[in-house]
Formats: structure tokens, C-alpha cells, sequence
């Protein structure tokens, strides 16, 4: 038997099975660290995908538990309003889209988004639904009670604050301490897109308030990999292009038979045939759940990363804590990792059924369960102003 790092479950060494359950809450800290036992062996990750499924299923149900219970009409008294940022369409954005789209798919009525009109359309031409969206023309429709979501970068509407509507600030990416309680001192609140930025910077929010957006449908893979077309080809994700690992990556290729491409101005079709050419994607310090780093994944590319920010937390990237490259001397680290990957691939490779798993179950349904637990959390808590 093993003992996970905390203490509160007990997984058997051959099937890797869940038999003990304490709490929901004491089950969502435990799994931060249960996907290490998932890809700490070829053998587990290669026999046993039923387990790492039946890891990411019971992620979801814990989290959701009880959710569906929530009134309806509780929530229909109040508008929901998601403004959305959509000056180019990247990750953030589009997790914008996608959480209007999840309040909206059971809230069509009180669902807003509030957007500029002539950005309209490029939401509207990657999700059609987002045109039976109403929208917003103006903040002062907004009453005592409803609610607003803005993204990480937007200052604080204090006059709306004061107004009685309660302003959350999603996490789509890490800011500075400062910015965190700038936005807090001036009456707004919290929630995250991950794990990992839920307890960063001063906050400390429950797995209600952390709503994860997905990859969409065009993206994903579920199939088997056929590895006939990779080449020993390393993809670099676009915020990465000058980093110091990079150097030493790009001195390790020069010297063995191995390139590297910087993913920046490349279109869905062309990322789509990288990923099924290289081996291997580099995404040091992600400020957040990257994107391109997750479809890599999907489509069979073994991700190497560094012990931090979000990678550090295994529910949000369950990957092997030996594919992360050391904060510190990590020139040696990451061309030992780099040869490892090269060398064993196709081992490597079934190391990441964890995290194809996880973000394959991530999806529609799933962010609006999570719009559901966050508008019961929210509807339960005294801090916060209703009608």
C-alpha cells in the first residue's frame, strides 16, 4: 500500500485504486498530490487508464457534489454579467466566451455578456451560441445583488461595488501581490480558472470559486497515437522564446539531431500538425493553465516544464515531477530531461495519461457545473450582497 504525501488517501500499489474517502474538501487538497502516484510509473500509466479516469471522475463528483440541488430560481433573480475582453482571440478570451456560454446554457435568461459590438462577430464565429447571449449596453442596469465578472487585468468598478453588485475577478493568469490587493481593499472578490492561482497572492479560495474553462471540441484528441510522422522536433511555448533554459535547449539540439520551434503566428491547422510531429513542448513559469501546452499534450507531446507557478500543483498538470526542470542549475537538469524524453519517448509519453485524462473530462458540461457550485456558494455566504 501507499500513502499519499498527506496523509489522506490510500491508493494499492497495483491498480493505483481510491479506497478511502474523508471529506470533499480534505479529497480536493489530497488529489493536489495523488496524480504523482498516477505517472510515477510507465507500468501504471501504460495498464491501468481506467484508474487515472477514475481519478479525474472523482475530482469532478467531489467538486460538484450537491451542486445540482441548487434553485433555479434562486439564481434567475439576478443578472450575471461576463465582460469580455476580445481584442485578439487567445486563451483568455476565449475562456471568457466559454464562461458566459456555461452560465448561459442554464441561466439564458440572466445570462449578459457585456462586449464591445464590433467584437461580437469573432466570438460568434467559433461559438455560434454566443450570439443568443444578451447583452449589455450600459452598468447602470446593474441592481443591488447581481453579479459581474471581470478578468484579472480590468481595475475594480468600486462605484459598482458601492452599488451593492458583487464584482469577482477571475484568474486567468498571475499578477502582482499589489494588484491582488488593490482589487480586494477596493470590495471586489475572487475566483480563479485553476488550482494553483486559487491559493497564490494572498487568497485562499474554495474549490466552488475556481471555475476551469476547456479546450475546445476542434482541439482535442482521444484516439491512439501513432507516432509515424514525429520528428525529434521541440516545440517552445511563445512566452518562452527568450528564456535561459531555451539556451541551453538550443545548445543541446546543435550538438544531436534535434530543432526547436517557437510557437508564435502560427494558425489552428498548422499548431495541429506540429503537435503531431513533435516529441517533445517546453512551458517554463505558466502563469496560468497554458493553453498550447495542453493541447500538445492531447495530441500525444510530452510536456517539460519547471517547478513553477502552476505547475506545481498536480490537479492542474499531473505530470512527472522529473520533467520538471529545477528552479535552480537547471542547465544540466534540462539537458538530461531533454535526452530522456528523445531517447525513451514512447515511455514518456504514456507517462501523461493523467493529464490527457484530465483535461479530456474538462469541457461544456463541466464549467457549467462549475458556474452552478459558484452561484450556490455564493448564494449561501453572508459576505455577499442580494436582493
Amino acid at each position: 500500500m501507499f500513502l499519499s504525501s498527506c496523509g489522506r488517501y490510500f491508493v494499492r500499489a497495483s491498480s493505483f485504486a481510491l479506497v478511502a474517502i474523508v471529506s470533499t474538501k480534505l479529497i480536493l487538497e489530497s488529489q493536489r498530490f495523488l496524480p504523482q502516484l498516477l505517472v510515477s510509473t510507465t507500468t501504471a500509466a501504460q495498464e491501468n487508464k481506467s484508474n487515472v479516469d477514475q481519478w479525474t471522475e472523482e475530482l469532478l463528483r467531489q467538486k460538484h457534489k450537491g451542486c445540482e440541488l441548487y434553485s433555479l430560481d434562486n439564481a434567475s433573480r439576478k443578472k450575471v454579467v461576463i465582460q469580455q475582453h476580445l481584442g485578439l482571440w487567445s486563451g483568455g478570451p476565449e475562456a471568457l466566451v466559454q464562461l458566459a456560454l456555461a452560465f448561459h446554457s442554464w441561466l439564458p435568461s440572466s445570462t449578459y455578456a457585456q462586449i464591445y459590438l464590433g467584437h461580437r462577430e469573432l466570438a460568434c464565429d467559433r461559438y455560434p451560441q454566443f450570439c443568443d447571449i444578451n447583452l449589455l449596453l450600459d452598468y447602470s442596469d446593474l441592481r443591488s445583488g447581481d453579479v459581474l465578472i471581470i478578468p484579472e487585468l480590468m481595475m475594480c468598478p468600486q462605484h459598482l461595488v458601492r452599488k451593492g453588485v458583487n464584482v469577482f475577478v477571475w484568474q486567468l493568469g498571475a499578477t502582482s501581490f499589489d494588484a491582488r490587493r488593490n482589487q480586494t481593499e477596493e470590495g471586489c472578490k475572487h475566483i480563479s480558472h485553476n488550482y494553483w492561482l486559487s491559493s497564490q497572492f494572498g487568497l485562499n479560495l474554495p474549490s466552488s470559486h475556481i471555475l476551469v474553462p476547456y479546450i475546445s471540441e476542434n482541439k482535442l484528441y482521444n484516439g491512439t497515437f501513432s507516432n509515424e510522422k514525429r520528428e525529434n522536433l521541440i516545440l517552445i511555448n511563445g512566452h518562452d522564446a527568450a528564456s535561459l533554459e531555451l539556451t541551453y535547449i538550443r545548445e543541446y539540439c546543435e550538438s544531436r539531431n534535434c530543432s526547436t520551434q517557437v510557437l508564435i503566428n502560427f494558425g489552428n491547422a498548422e499548431l495541429m500538425d506540429l503537435y503531431s510531429k513533435a516529441k517533445m513542448i517546453v512551458s517554463f513559469c505558466m502563469r496560468g493553465s497554458e493553453r498550447s501546452p495542453i493541447e500538445a499534450v492531447l495530441r500525444g507531446v510530452v510536456l517539460v516544464s519547471n517547478n513553477c507557478q502552476s505547475a506545481e500543483d498536480g490537479r492542474d498538470f499531473p505530470i512527472p515531477r522529473n520533467n520538471l526542470v529545477p528552479i535552480l542549475n537547471g542547465s544540466t537538469a534540462v539537458a538530461d530531461i531533454v535526452e530522456r524524453v528523445m531517447e525513451n519517448f514512447s515511455v514518456e509519453q504514456a507517462r501523461y495519461s493523467a493529464m490527457r485524462s484530465l483535461y479530456m473530462h474538462y469541457g461544456r458540461q463541466t464549467l457549467s457545473a462549475d458556474t452552478r457550485c459558484f452561484m450556490q456558494a455564493i448564494e449561501n455566504s453572508s459576505s455577499v450582497n442580494y436582493r
